[in-house]
């Protein structure tokens, strides 16, 4: 199955995130958000996040850290937060996937027993160390 991004979806999760952090947190960058896919629509078939994070941004980061934030559940406005060293990534990047449009392409489980473990890459590296918070009420 062929995985799309609804652009619009993306750009409205954003904004909610954006908001969330920034009261939850005041503002710190680059952040990065993706709503909750539910199985039916996710190309593994179970609960994930899809993040597109720039090589650039990586590669000469204007930040120690990039910050993931990844829907709690459907239609629900508060979400988990990845806090990311950007040197953590340049170390998994050989177990990760980058796509011939020049980014990291992040499809992290949000299956219980596989929380946070990137599903898109060789390496299935876990990324539930890095998180914050959990389901911080609005």
């Amino acid at each position: 199955m062929a995985f799309e991004c609804d652009p619009k979806m993306a750009t409205t999760i954003k904004a909610e995130a954006v908001r969330w952090f920034t009261s939850k947190f005041g503002m710190k960058n680059p952040v990065h958000a993706s709503k909750f896919y539910i199985p039916e629509k996710s190309w593994t078939g179970q609960s994930a996040w899809w993040f597109e994070i720039p090589l650039r941004t990586i590669e000469t980061p204007k930040s120690a850290e990039i910050h993931l934030l990844c829907q709690v559940a459907p239609d629900v406005k508060d979400f988990h937060y990845l806090k990311v060293p950007v040197q953590f990534l340049k170390t998994e990047k050989p177990n990760l996937c980058v796509r011939n449009n020049s980014k990291l392409s992040l499809f992290l489980s949000a299956e219980q027993d596989e929380m946070f473990v990137e599903k898109r890459g060789s390496g299935k590296v876990s990324f539930g160390r890095l998180l914050e918070t959990i389901n911080l009420t609005t």
